[in-house]
């Protein structure tokens, strides 16, 4: 179905991010979710890919990546209790539970970064930690959702 002539990408603003549809096609009263791009810069495709026309998908996945550098950017600016108070609130319980309060600010931000965003942690004792508990990260970076 990637047919440009009925398609027509629209991008909306939302508290949590940019919604992006098709204006051409009408579902449940409202345009075709297309994309839901967050502010951490995680992308879900709510259509197949193939769905979304080159141009319009090109323009989400550029979209994406400046949204993610913007993030990573500002994430890197936070001293460590702000991000530690950020991750806590993002993480889910099961994850805040498994943090060890012997550990250090660094490794709790460590081990809850891998939580929330997948990040690679820094430390062998955090990834030894990960897999004891099966953590799997709530956010990747793109989700296909496709229904």
């Amino acid at each position: 179905m990637n047919c440009s002539k009925n398609f027509e990408l629209l991008c909306c603003v939302f508290p949590g991010g940019y919604s992006y549809t098709n204006k051409k096609v009408y579902e449940h009263g409202d345009y075709k979710k297309v994309a839901f791009l967050d502010y951490y810069g995680c992308l879900r495709f709510d259509v197949p890919v193939n769905y979304i026309p080159g141009d319009a998908l090109l323009r989400i996945e550029h979209d994406a990546d400046g949204m993610r550098a913007n993030f990573k950017n500002s994430w890197e600016n936070k001293t460590e209790i702000q991000k530690l108070c950020e991750l806590y609130d993002l993480c889910g319980v099961y994850a805040g539970l498994c943090v060890d309060r012997k550990w250090t600010l660094s490794e709790k931000v460590d081990f809850l970064e891998y939580a929330v965003f997948g990040w690679v942690p820094h430390s062998e004792k955090i990834a030894e930690a990960i897999q004891k508990h099966n953590i799997v990260p709530i956010m990747e970076p793109v989700k296909y959702c496709a229904r």
